[in-house]
């Protein structure tokens, strides 16, 4: 009965009435307030991960070869699945600060924990929500941008796959020069896109999700697996929005686009615009565009 108020409530992008509810039980001295409270954790958990797999189950379903294409109708199931995502994160933080009681948790699937175990679970999943919320604003970002064609036409496929053995070619071209650096030459360029993914495979392990990844260099196998790289559990967000935006100079070098796609990155995702000018002048030295004076 309360999980099906609950879900509608949800559904109806109205959290604010389940928020209420712990509140008004409260005021009402309900003796059975603990029980409703667990019966309210399970569901938020249960709910949580079923959203989270509907979200990715979207997003992979929507990936051919190299590219991801999403029509209209796909583009506002993904803006409304991230609504309610975003929700759930409320309800999340919300549950975070006020279940403190002996909730079976369905993330570590234990019973026994203590409140920090149980504190931590929560943690946890407050943690990997944000991740996919990240992630779901990284896709509609780049539909916005129009860079996710509706469909995967034969022309967009060859256009694309075009652009990949452009960036492969030019980053082995990249690799060749590097190797024939002196000490002090690596050391002033010691933070290019290479070192970056090298990094962070040392620090993480294999970082790009794909079947047919055969290394761990740049560029990624596919768009998805770069969108992927969010969900790397406790990854430095700051290294992924940096092989983000050195990814988006490519794309639109590669595919010649006019507009400028770093600054409505910047915007929508607080960006320093340091830090993307820094990412802009590494990708500027890659392209032989600007020196490196000893």
């Amino acid at each position: 009965m309360l999980e099906g108020q609950w879900s509608e409530a949800l559904a109806a992008n109205n959290i604010r009435t389940i928020l209420d509810w712990p509140k008004n039980l409260t005021i009402k001295g309900d003796a059975g307030l603990e029980e409703h409270l667990q019966t309210f954790g399970c569901w938020l958990q249960r709910t949580s991960e079923f959203n989270k797999k509907e979200f990715l189950t979207l997003c992979y379903s929507h990936c051919q070869g190299l590219w991801m294409f999403l029509d209209q109708s796909s583009f506002i199931k993904l803006h409304l699945l991230l609504w309610r995502l975003q929700n759930l994160l409320t309800l999340v933080q919300w549950s975070r600060k006020q279940l403190d009681v002996g909730v079976p948790c369905m993330i570590c699937r234990g019973t026994q924990h203590s409140s920090a175990g149980r504190h931590n679970c929560w943690n946890q999943e407050h943690w990997t929500m944000k991740q996919h919320i990240r992630l779901g604003q990284l896709v509609q970002w780049w539909g916005i941008m129009g860079l996710l064609p509706r469909f995967p036409e034969s022309q967009e496929l060859r256009r694309i796959s075009q652009m990949w053995k452009e960036m492969e070619l030019s980053h082995q071209e990249i690799n060749l020069k590097a190797a024939g650096w002196n000490k002090r030459e690596i050391e002033i360029c010691g933070f290019l896109i290479e070192s970056m993914v090298t990094q962070l495979c040392n620090r993480y392990g294999c970082i790009w999700t794909s079947e047919d990844c055969t290394d761990q260099l740049y560029p990624p196998p596919t768009l998805q697996a770069l969108l992927m790289l969010v969900l790397v559990p406790c990854i430095d967000n700051m290294s992924v929005q940096g092989i983000l935006m050195y990814f988006i100079l490519d794309v639109a070098n590669f595919l010649q686009y006019k507009d400028n796609l770093l600054q409505p990155f910047c915007h929508a995702f607080t960006v320093p615009y340091s830090f993307s000018q820094q990412i802009k002048a590494f990708w500027m030295f890659d392209r032989g565009r600007i020196k490196v004076f000893n």
